[in-house]
């Protein structure tokens, strides 16, 4: 079993003459992305707001109707809502600084 070897001064190269452009997907407008991403997060944040409400009322409803105990309702207190509360303010945040983004671009 002999190995061939190349030699330390040849280097293999090649080349593809019949390749076209590396990206063939449509071209969006720069107006259809932000709005799709607005979207997106306007989604997210429904979605964090749901949570929201969820929690709320289990928190206010739990314990009266449902006997939870007060340990339960004190975790959701500290768990849920502050990182509820901090993704919905990302977010916030973030539709805000697209739209002053929007503002400075026309």
């Amino acid at each position: 079993m002999t190995e061939s070897k190349p030699e330390a001064d040849q280097v293999e190269t090649w080349t593809d003459e019949d390749s076209g452009p590396l990206f063939l997907g449509p071209v969006v407008d720069a107006r259809e992305q932000r709005r799709h991403v607005a979207g997106m997060q306007s989604r997210v944040l429904l979605g964090i707001g749901a949570i929201f409400l969820v929690t709320l009322l289990v928190i206010v409803l739990g314990p009266r109707y449902f006997q939870m105990q007060q340990d339960v309702v004190h975790q959701l207190i500290q768990t849920v809502l502050p990182s509820v509360l901090a993704a919905g303010a990302t977010i916030v945040g973030t539709l805000f600084g697209a739209a002053a983004n929007r503002r400075e671009d026309r």
